[in-house]
């Protein structure tokens, strides 16, 4: 299959420890300690897991106003957009599927440069 083809994950995506997380995703975005299947690109501006566990997305979505984000449900189910002031990161976006009894989430940040 060619690189970029549909149903082929780019080369930098992969599964990730969450020690290697960056210290501003893991103060500005969330914690990813704990959560299941972390996969993360090279500069962590899309980055996706697996949870499961009562409560969920609602528990996520207060971890993340609890960090300072300001978020707003699309309309959509189990999406959000979000903007935060100060910091590295300003905005993300952030979609939650239920997949039998596990949540998936992907976030979308706009990773600091350098």
């Amino acid at each position: 299959m060619l690189p970029g083809a549909p149903g082929e994950l780019e080369p930098d995506v992969g599964l990730r420890a969450a020690w290697e997380a960056p210290n501003w995703f893991a103060e500005e975005v969330v914690d990813v300690n704990g959560r299941e299947e972390l996969r993360a690109n090279d500069d962590w501006s899309v980055v996706s897991f697996v949870e499961e566990g009562d409560g969920l997305p609602d528990r996520l979505v207060g971890e993340l106003e609890g960090r300072g984000w300001a978020l707003v449900a699309s309309g959509q189910e189990g999406v959000w957009t979000g903007v935060k002031e100060g910091g590295r990161c300003s905005w993300l976006a952030l979609s939650c599927t239920w997949v039998g009894d596990v949540l998936c989430v992907v976030l979308q940040v706009n990773a600091p440069m350098g």
